[in-house]
């Protein structure tokens, strides 16, 4: 059998086996006063930070990295003092409760698997990569501070509400749906998606959410399959809107809105290529009108990220070229002055740039793109030691 079937199998029955809900009592919670050598938890217990804890390290109660620890039998998290949450922190427990009003940060996979049905986090600033996987009953989502999203943090949920007015910045799968568990009703239905502020959705981050009317006023960049089969009938972007160069009219992989599942919808798009098969039809859906909007015409780059943001080591700065050409990032600190730069040739299409943070103390810093002498985008980002 396909090792990817086997997994999802694997998956889909541990879902089954979450739909028993366990509910937190969090009402004489267990304080864990050492975070070096926290203590072994033997049933459903609801865990409590002491005041003077800010930092949870990677792993600390993951089911998979420390069973010994009694991972899986976590039922809620209280940390009124937490700011960071490392990797893996609380994955596959059985997570129903959070109380974590000052947290900032939430590394990869640290609540992966749980059974959290409502997320509000007013100071969190920082998802990371899939650290709500598969919690399958989250249904609203308030962040109203976070910037960036990771790849696959909300996928395999029930999610139907949003709220991130400050979000810049998602990635591959966000909120992606997966086939075997929208079949058992593990599925985001956003049908009503704001986002204000939003600048790039990478692919696939809301690939088959349902969503019927679509607003992002200063979208810069939309990734392929970013809204692949949603049954869209309003899309408001932004005139500084662009789509990958690398999309194709014969390629089955059509851009942000391929497949989208709607017949005589008004869609407003930027620059997009469909296919030349049977006129503006495409797999049975009807296109009634494109309307291109207006594209830069010296536009070299089409985004620049700096991941992860904040970082605490090395960092990657990842940008996409129209165009081959010379570049110069030039790392400034808050006054602007100019710590050290990077220059290389680049050829068109997806990049990513190590940056080198060893030499930054902690604090706040400017990545300044330049080409031809010119100043086409920059990114802050922030150090922390």
């Amino acid at each position: 059998m396909n090792s990817l079937i086997k997994i999802n199998i694997v998956a889909i029955i541990f879902a089954i086996s979450f739909s028993a809900e366990m509910n937190a009592d969090c009402t004489n919670p267990l304080v864990i006063t050492d975070v070096t050598n926290p203590p072994v938890i033997t049933e459903p217990t609801c865990i409590k930070f002491d005041e003077s804890i800010t930092e949870i390290p990677d792993s600390i109660y993951s089911k998979s990295d420390y069973p010994e620890r009694g991972g899986k039998n976590i039922t809620g998290v209280i940390g009124e003092n937490v700011v960071n949450i490392g990797a893996y922190a609380f994955e596959y427990n059985q997570i129903t409760e959070l109380s974590l009003s000052n947290i900032e940060t939430i590394e990869r996979s640290a609540f992966s698997f749980n059974q959290i049905t409502e997320l509000s986090m007013p100071n969190v600033e920082s998802i990371g990569d899939d650290a709500f996987y598969g919690n399958f009953f989250i249904t609203e989502l308030s962040l109203p501070n976070v910037i960036d999203i990771g790849r696959d943090a909300f996928s395999v949920n029930t999610i139907t509400k949003l709220y991130l007015p400050k979000v810049k910045f998602i990635d591959d799968n966000a909120f992606k749906n997966d086939p075997y568990f929208s079949i058992l009703g593990f599925k985001n239905k956003i049908i009503e998606l704001t986002l204000p502020n939003v600048e790039i959705i990478k692919e696939a981050a809301f690939y088959d959410t349902e969503t019927l009317e679509l607003t992002l006023p200063n979208v810069r960049f939309i990734d392929r399959m970013a809204f692949a089969y949603c049954p869209l009938k309003a899309v408001t972007l932004g005139t500084d809107f662009t789509i990958p160069k690398l999309i194709k009219a014969d390629s089955t992989e059509l851009g942000p809105f391929y497949a989208v599942k709607t017949e005589e919808a008004d869609l407003v798009l930027g620059e997009f290529v469909l296919p030349e098969r049977d006129g503006n039809k495409w797999n049975g859906y009807t296109w009634k009108s494109i309307t291109i909007l207006g594209i830069t015409e010296n536009s070299i780059a089409t985004h620049l990220t700096i991941s992860p943001n904040p970082t605490y080591s090395d960092a990657i700065i990842s940008f996409c070229l129209l165009e081959g050409c010379d570049i110069t990032f030039e790392i400034c600190d808050v006054l602007g002055n100019i710590l050290y730069t990077i220059s290389n040739f680049y050829n068109a299409g997806e990049h990513n740039e190590t940056l080198n943070t060893s030499d930054l103390p902690s604090g706040n810093y400017l990545c300044r793109m330049l080409a031809k002498n010119k100043q086409i985008a920059n990114e802050k980002f922030a150090v922390v030691r």
